[in-house]
């Protein structure tokens, strides 16, 4: 035992540090000193006026009752009413006054107030005030504490807007949150008004449980996803799928569910945060798009078959007329018979060009033109097209140049070569034909910084009139030419721009009325490549016959080609014609007279002309069975599907006779002599 222990009457052992101390010692005082001085609040002690109108005085404050105030510590006693009335917020002294009347009626107060300091900041304090009696039961003074609340009251205030705003959120946005608790069985514990109107259900009159209300709309089909969303959130998993719900008037609407596991402390997941969206009118818009796109596809098809059936009948017909116009041309006519023979021919392939034109222009707006790009020599081009312009330049006495020297013509552009041709041979066609005896065209070929190739052809002609340029690509507008006795249809320039377009350049056009026009077409530059050098194509003259007896099954369906091709045959002794209009008669044939040629048409009345091919290639000796197709289908992608199908050349109709002939002294050879497959157009 210490020597400051003693010991009481029942022998417990007591401890003076514990012992109340005697009021007014000057121990009790000065650990009272201390108590005040260290205490996280503050202390008063206000004394009450003796007589009525007498002012009041603070008696006693600790260090943190200024120091909550922000009041100097050795502020006198005296001046801290003052001081602290001018701490108070202006906008919060009224409740002073009233505080004041409270405690002298004997009555505990407290109050939240704002305290300026005087450095400015703002601090929220809790003003508690006690009422202290004598024994009389009369208001002597009264106890008060200060607390500061600020950062409590800081805390509270951002927790309040947020909750705030989180509703603003969920009662204002057309998309419904829910909380739902994930146990057996589940419960709904939280939703948004724009749940239960997203149900159909008026968040006010909701007689059943959300849960049940929620399940009884839902399609029946549907029901089912709710367990999978379930399944999926107490496995940790998101869930994101769609139902369809049945509102009380029998209407039908989409939902876009979305569910995410909501886990506590420990990461078990206890709760689901959902989010339904009404998606009726994106499924209706999706819908509504499928089916368009469903009308686009059939019309798009509707418009591809129009054009294939338009080039075949179109051209057949004109296989004919042209035909056997050059059938003529190649006898001995009289010079009148030759003449009329010539208009035939001439007035056939103009016509031939023309559907050529539409059918292009036709093409290119269904967007199923098929080109080959690849790159082209400039000065390869250039030449081929005023080599062909040229004598249609004589007759009319219009002067055409080009100068094969010029630095660009050794370049090469990126483009369809065939295309790139009909472009040049439209641009030099119109020059020639919009011009006056004596005048020039002149072609030339310049670059265009580092990237582009721009072909020139300019012109002496009767020009365009300001007015009329707007008009130039406008298909079958001749701009007021119609009487001039030129032959045209207005397609020419139209087509060419947008040949252009689709090999990716862009065309210009510059034109002074009675002077002259220039027209302008500019592509991308290609990498140079070796240019194959291509020889001359051979004039089918008359032969002698072959060494053998050469059979030609043709299988065609029209009865003037299968007239036209035995007037061909009889130019070419020892070939001899065996002729069917049905694909699966020509199949039989092909063993019965063993042909040297097959020649095949595509459109046949019993079957594809391609599937004929087929069935050939499957035949025992039929994959070497030398096979050419015959067709007004002239696309480009259609010869190239069939080439490398394993056909062994494809010719076009309108048949030029030449070709055809020289086609005919081509199989009649060896057949290891053969060339290799080949499209003659």
């Amino acid at each position: 035992m210490t020597a400051d222990a003693t010991s009481g009457a029942d022998g417990a052992v007591a401890d003076p540090a514990f012992e109340l101390l005697p009021r007014g010692t000057a121990l009790e005082a000065r650990l009272l000193r201390e108590f005040a001085d260290h205490a996280a609040i503050g202390f008063s002690l206000y004394e009450v006026p003796v007589a009525p109108g007498e002012p009041g005085r603070f008696s006693f404050v600790n260090r943190t009752y200024l120091k909550l105030l922000g009041l100097p510590s050795e502020l006198a006693i005296a001046e801290v009413g003052d001081a602290v009335l001018e701490a108070v917020h202006p906008d919060d002294r009224h409740r002073t006054a009233q505080m004041a009347a409270d405690f002298l009626a004997g009555r505990p107060t407290h109050q939240t107030l704002r305290m300026i300091r005087p450095d400015g900041s703002v601090r929220w304090v809790r003003s508690r005030r006690t009422p202290i009696l004598d024994d009389d039961g009369g208001l002597v003074r009264v106890a008060g504490t200060v607390e500061d609340i600020t950062e409590f009251v800081m805390t509270s205030t951002a927790l309040r807007e947020n909750e705030e705003r989180f509703h603003q959120l969920a009662d204002n946005v057309p998309v419904g949150f829910t909380l739902t608790d994930v146990g057996d069985p589940p419960r709904i514990v939280y939703w948004n008004p724009a749940f239960l109107q997203i149900l159909g259900v008026d968040p006010d009159a909701a007689d059943e449980p959300v849960e049940r209300l929620l399940v009884s709309r839902t399609h029946p089909d549907d029901v089912a996803a709710w367990s999978r969303s379930l399944d999926d959130i107490r496995a940790g998993r998101p869930f994101d799928g769609e139902i369809r719900i049945i509102r009380p008037d029998g209407e039908l609407r989409w939902l876009r569910i979305r569910r995410h596991p909501v886990r506590d402390e420990h990461g078990v997941v206890f709760r689901a945060a959902g989010t339904d969206e009404d998606i009726t009118d994106r499924k209706s818009a999706e819908a509504a798009l499928r089916f368009a796109q469903s009308e686009a596809d059939r019309a798009n098809a509707a418009k591809n078959e129009f054009l294939s059936r338009m080039s075949h009948e179109l051209r057949t017909p004109l296989n004919a007329v042209l035909g056997f116009a050059q059938l003529l041309e190649m006898d001995q006519l009289s010079e009148s018979q030759a003449d009329s023979v010539g208009y035939i021919v001439r007035g056939g392939r103009h016509l031939l060009a023309l559907i050529n034109d539409v059918l292009d222009i036709a093409s290119i707006e269904a967007d199923r033109l098929e080109l080959s790009i690849e790159p082209v020599h400039v000065g390869t081009a250039l030449n081929d097209a005023v080599r062909l312009v040229q004598p249609q330049a004589r007759d009319a006495g219009v002067a055409l140049s080009f100068d094969p020297m010029t630095p660009a013509a050794s370049l090469f552009v990126q483009a369809d070569q065939r295309r790139l041709r009909q472009v040049l041979i439209n641009l030099l066609t119109n020059a020639v034909k919009y011009n006056h005896r004596g005048g020039r065209v002149e072609v030339s070929a310049e670059q265009v910084g580092t990237g582009q190739i721009r072909f020139v052809v300019s012109d002496s002609g009767m020009g365009i009139r300001d007015e009329d340029m707007a008009r130039l690509f406008v298909p079958f507008d001749r701009m007021g030419q119609q009487a001039s006795g030129i032959e045209g249809a207005g397609i020419g320039l139209a087509l060419s721009q947008r040949l252009v377009s689709f090999m990716g350049g862009h065309f210009d056009a510059h034109s002074v009325h009675g002077t002259g026009s220039v027209f302008g077409v500019t592509l991308p530059r290609s990498e140079h490549v070796d240019h194959p050098v291509v020889a001359p194509s051979a004039t089918a003259e008359a032969v002698g016959p072959p060494e053998r007896v050469c059979t030609l099954l043709y299988i065609e369906d029209n009865h003037s080609n299968v007239r036209l091709l035995q007037r061909i045959l009889a130019r070419r002794p020892g070939w001899e014609l065996v002729h069917t209009d049905r694909g699966r008669r020509g199949l039989e044939l092909v063993g019965a007279c063993d042909p040297a040629l097959i020649m095949l048409d595509l459109h046949l009345p019993d079957m594809n002309g391609i599937d004929v091919l087929r069935e050939l290639r499957r035949q025992p000796g039929g994959e070497t069975r030398p096979l050419v197709i015959a067709s007004a289908d002239a696309s480009p992608g259609q010869v190239s599907r069939l080439i490398a199908a394993g056909v062994d050349a494809y010719i076009t109709k309108p048949l030029d006779v030449r070709d055809v002939l020289s086609l005919l002294d081509r199989f009649a050879a060896d057949p290891q002599t053969v060339a290799p497959p080949r499209a003659v157009t």
